[in-house]
């Protein structure tokens, strides 16, 4: 264990954004576990953030008389934070003096807060069970009945008219550390036991209770949302019940969609390379192998998020016909291309059927296989807007684009 000393030096960064909201959180349902010395520690580092953005380095000496506190008690609370999960410390000794970085993370929201088995046992454990079920209910949203009213709220294009080839669109500003959705390279696969060692040490989980089956539809939801293991950890336990000992998939893909936001951009980027036409066919290739499927079809629609209704066709792809995500980003590729830009249920499963009973496995051999169709399978990388008009196809017109597709 490191001891602090007075004149120690630390920086302050920002793992995440820190609203109000969680400010609130932290201290309504935080301190109960974690104490007011934590509590008014991480408030200080964040206002020592914000400092040092326009001054100097501090020192912990600097924090002693901010905060009126002793070193050990400095000390507890520190460990406190890190061992809740708000702070991450980090250690340099050079020439003699001893350095510490600083990352302050958000807060949980109270949704994921009592969601959370752990959380929501220490706060039953600090104030018992009848004062954590107040607290609970008053982070409830407030019922609404809607019986006879019609939604008429102004869409964000009918407001702010985006023109989405325009420059202004296009322009990169100088921060790339903006906090954002990152998109996950499903190329890499969904590490199992990764996950699995993380339910346990997070949330107390038993290896045992992880059948084969059951993590199986988890690394698929992960792979079809473009999830890391780490954050599917907090959405399985999150959607656990423990009445029933089971773990409801359908929340878990709501809380996987839920925590996504889209940012319409004017290029397609996988890792530091912008795709600008040269090698398209390999590009797209890439790119198709390495998108989860909701990222590809948000990215298909100007970065936007899929409508329930096309989530249903790719959970269907997905569930009944055991695809890889980037076989059913090809599938969603090209379903687009030939229906009008419209995600056509009975087409795409057709597709689907098709590669499957052919066995194919990966993006390359779907691409070869549909670009084989009488009608060429054009490959680019343009967004395009994704149309909802339309979800079937009439049984004519599905049989001349099936027998464009040859089976």
């Amino acid at each position: 264990m490191l001891y602090l000393n007075k004149e120690d030096y630390f920086e302050v960064y920002l793992g995440s954004m820190v609203s109000n909201i969680g400010r609130d959180t932290l201290i309504a349902l935080y301190q109960p576990i974690i104490g007011h010395d934590a509590v008014s520690l991480y408030l200080t580092l964040f206002n020592e953030f914000k400092k040092q953005r326009i001054g100097n380095i501090s020192t912990i000496e600097d924090l002693l008389l901010i905060m009126d506190i002793s070193i050990s008690s400095l000390q507890e609370a520190k460990a406190n934070l890190e061992g809740i999960g708000l702070l991450q410390s980090y250690y340099m000794s050079k020439n003699h003096q001893n350095f510490y970085k600083y990352v302050l993370l958000a807060p949980k929201t109270p949704s994921e807060f009592f969601g959370d088995l752990l959380f929501r046992g220490l706060l039953v454990r600090a104030i018992g069970e009848k004062k954590t079920n107040q607290l609970n209910n008053l982070y409830k949203s407030k019922a609404m009945d809607l019986e006879g009213y019609e939604e008429v709220t102004a869409s964000f294009k009918d407001v702010f008219h985006p023109n989405f080839d325009s420059a202004d669109f296009r322009t990169r500003i100088d921060n790339d550390e903006t906090f954002t959705y990152k998109v996950k390279d499903i190329s890499k696969g969904f590490d199992r036991g990764a996950f699995v060692s993380g339910m346990e040490t997070k949330y107390g989980f038993v290896k045992s209770f992880f059948k084969k089956k059951v993590v199986d539809e988890i690394a698929r939801i992960a792979l079809l949302y473009g999830i890391d293991e780490d954050a599917m950890t907090d959405y399985v336990s999150q959607a656990y019940d423990e009445g029933s000992k089971q773990i409801d998939f359908e929340k878990v893909k709501k809380l996987a969609y839920n925590d996504m936001y889209f940012i319409p951009t004017g290029n397609v980027k996988v890792g530091k390379e912008v795709y600008d036409g040269s090698s398209l066919i390999a590009k797209k290739l890439e790119m198709l192998s390495s998108y989860s499927t909701i990222d590809y079809l948000a990215l298909k629609q100007q970065n936007t998020a899929p409508s329930p209704s096309d989530l249903a066709i790719i959970n269907t792809i997905s569930n009944e016909y055991h695809l890889p995500a980037s076989v059913i980003n090809v599938i969603v590729d090209y379903t687009l291309e030939k229906c009008d830009n419209v995600l056509v249920r009975n087409f795409a499963l057709k597709v689907a059927a098709s590669l499957k009973r052919k066995n194919i496995s990966t993006a390359e051999d779907a691409m070869n296989d549909l670009s084989k169709s009488r009608s060429s399978y054009t490959i680019s990388s343009t967004p395009t807007v994704v149309r909802e008009d339309k979800e079937e196809l009439s049984a004519e017109e599905l049989d001349n684009l099936l027998d464009d597709l040859g089976d």
